[in-house]
């Protein structure tokens, strides 16, 4: 079972603002078992739209459009959508209801421009919107399942909670599912890597990719689940081949697993003096709700507290760092190298960053 995302807006393909909404949707399709096979963005034109459709329904079971359910004269999806399906618009009360509610209770009427987001293609199903007036709709057509959502990411969160992942459950518990697994790789590039994956690969069938996330080398491979039992015996090579280099698996990272274990502490010290603000950009939105936290270029101090953890990260040569941990009970450190020169400075305190993070979580 294939889904194509379809995100609709001018505001998107002008550069304006990122499609979020697709890399989200595709996510949560992916832990669903389902396979995305297309991303479509297309501006506020109505051929380019009614033509989206079509290709999409070429190439997916599943399609997922968002935006353009407003009430301005731009917030035609609903009107295509019609179109499209050979469904007339039909207008619901329950959902103008919903929107005066919404209005009123925050101060404002309820004009006539707001009707426009009431109109449903008959037979389709309501997908109520708690935190918008526009509320989504889904319909069969053609034996596909058209899902049509607003454009604020908050509002297709709620939706998608409340509506869809249910849905999407039973959809997917027939099916031949889509699994990947991943290994986060560093210390070599990305051909140095493909050349110990691809004669492993090479005339499998199975689907192998490769990303480079600075200063990572993620490798990925997937197969359905029927093809689970040979599947297993590659798995296995394959993880033995990337044994010596390998950080983390199936996109988990090592900075979540640090920061469940520094909220053991009263008091959180991170003193950087290396790495020029990368460490401190890795980390500092995960940490902006702990009660007690210094950041600092500084050295670490000698004296430290109960309950307190100091990391520091110290350089020691132009390739070599001492990355330490203490607590008033402990104290480990270890001595970094990276093989970057001069020239890749930047990629050089990158994995001075990541061994970092890997030393703090393994000494803790």
């Amino acid at each position: 079972m294939k889904s194509a995302i379809l995100a609709v807006g001018t505001e998107l393909t002008s550069g304006q603002i990122l499609n979020r909404n697709a890399s989200s949707i595709s996510e949560k399709l992916k832990s669903a078992g389902l396979l995305t096979a297309l991303h479509l963005t297309v501006p506020d034109d109505r051929k380019l739209i009614f033509d989206a459709l079509n290709f999409c329904s070429e190439h997916a079971d599943l399609i997922f459009v968002t935006g353009g359910l407003g009430p301005t004269s731009d917030d035609f999806t609903r009107e295509l959508i019609s179109k499209w399906s050979g469904l007339e618009l039909e207008f619901d009360s329950n959902s103008w209801r919903q929107v005066e509610e919404r209005l009123t209770t925050r101060g404002y009427s309820a004009g006539e421009i707001q009707r426009q987001q009431c109109y449903f293609p008959k037979g389709s199903e309501i997908l109520v919107n708690s935190q918008g007036t526009a509320n989504a709709f889904y319909l069969e057509y053609k034996n596909q399942h058209i899902f049509v959502l607003p454009g604020p990411p908050r509002e297709i969160q709620a939706i998608w909670q409340e509506h869809i992942e249910a849905r999407l459950k039973l959809l997917a518990k027939d099916i031949d599912q889509h699994k990947t697994h991943s290994w986060d790789t560093m210390g070599f590039g990305e051909s140095q890597i493909a050349e110990r994956i691809e004669k492993i690969v090479a005339g499998t069938g199975f689907e192998i990719g490769y990303r480079v996330h600075i200063p990572y080398v993620e490798v990925k491979f997937s197969y359905f689940e029927s093809e689970r039992p040979r599947a297993l015996k590659y798995l296995d090579e394959i993880e033995l081949a990337l044994n010596d280099c390998t950080v983390s698996r199936d996109g988990k990272d090592i900075l979540n697993s640090l920061i469940t274990k520094l909220c053991h502490f009263d008091r959180v010290e991170i003193y950087d003096s290396t790495t020029g603000g990368i460490l401190t950009k890795r980390i500092t939105a995960e940490l902006k709700n702990f009660k007690s936290l210094v950041l600092s270029t500084d050295l670490a101090p000698e004296k430290i507290s109960v309950n307190c953890i100091q990391l520091s990260i110290v350089l020691k040569s132009e390739n070599q760092v001492r990355v330490t941990v203490r607590t008033s009970t402990i104290e480990k450190a270890e001595n970094f190298s990276s093989n970057y020169n001069a020239i890749m400075s930047e990629r050089r305190l990158q994995v001075f960053t990541e061994r970092a993070l890997i030393f703090w979580n393994e000494s803790i």
